[in-house]
């Protein structure tokens, strides 16, 4: 059974490998671990079975040579490095569409806040002003679905 494997942290000397088909199964864990020493000389080998990983210490190889490394003894399949950027996470950043919606809506509350203790005039007049101010100084952002 060929079993898919993603590199998902590799730095000099070091490589992370996730197996997340076989997380748990410990005893192919250690066949594996074994395997890739014996095939790995100066390369250190440390298996978790638990997580579904494998580091790779030492004189790593590069991902070519352990992506026919899998192919050869059957055990896994080295798939492809993912694009730059694409980490497979939502973008959960802000735009300034965003920005502005959310601080219209912070003045709005404080300003409410401050109607309800009595303080009309100067804390709550001006976060309305501050709200109304962000709206109209802020380019409009892109349109949104």
């Amino acid at each position: 059974m060929t079993v898919e494997a993603r590199v998902v942290h590799r730095v000099a000397g070091r490589l992370r490998m996730r197996l997340p088909q076989m997380r748990g199964d410990t005893v192919w864990f250690e066949a594996l671990g074994r395997t890739l020493a014996a095939a790995l000389p100066g390369c250190a080998v440390a298996v978790n079975a638990a997580t579904g990983s494998v580091l790779m210490t030492g004189r790593v190889p590069e991902q070519d040579t352990l992506r026919r490394l899998g192919h050869a003894t059957e055990s896994f399949d080295l798939c492809r490095p993912r694009a730059t950027g694409d980490s497979g996470q939502r973008d959960v950043s802000l735009s300034a569409a965003d920005l502005r919606r959310l601080s219209t809506i912070v003045f709005l509350i404080l300003a409410a806040v401050q109607v309800a203790r009595g303080k009309v005039m100067v804390p709550a007049a001006s976060f309305l002003w501050y709200a109304l101010a962000g709206n109209l100084t802020l380019p409009p952002g892109p349109p949104t679905d």
